[in-house]
């Protein structure tokens, strides 16, 4: 089977309508995703949008997980959210459990050796903080939301 360019996508579709955004799946691709937009709608939604997109939906684990419908079927709503906002989006809005989770791990972290590096050698030796007790020291700066 071939693969329709975007000119012949384009033709097919009558295309270029200002204000159409077509949604391709290709399975034989590594992201299955790809977007093509009018004019109008390139104006709300950036070719940087459609990168995140096709990056954060149209990979082997988003499709592993929600299979090719269910990865059009949120590429889809992530698109009518940002069209229907005034200004559009600039990035994909929300992000995934992969990133939450980084963020979480990567701000604790920053929390606890800001923390520590508050607490100079001298102000640590004054409260006596050896081993285990030291965690407890800490405990403000890992539970502080």
């Amino acid at each position: 089977r071939e693969s329709m360019s975007s000119q012949q996508l384009k033709q097919m579709w009558s295309l270029p309508d200002p204000k159409s955004v077509v949604v391709i799946l290709d399975a034989s691709k590594g992201n299955v995703l790809n977007f093509n937009s009018g004019d109008k709608v390139a104006k709300l939604l950036p070719d940087r949008f459609f990168n995140e997109l096709t990056g954060r939906l149209g990979n082997l684990y988003a499709v592993r997980d929600q299979g090719e419908n269910g990865v059009v079927q949120e590429a889809v709503e992530k698109i009518e959210l940002c069209l229907v906002r005034e200004k559009g989006c600039y990035v994909v809005p929300g992000i995934g459990k992969d990133q939450y989770s980084l963020s979480l791990t990567a701000s604790c972290a920053g929390g606890i050796v800001f923390g520590a590096s508050l607490l100079t050698a001298t102000q640590f030796r004054e409260k006596n903080a050896k081993g285990s007790d030291a965690i407890f020291k800490f405990a403000p700066v890992l539970f502080s939301p």
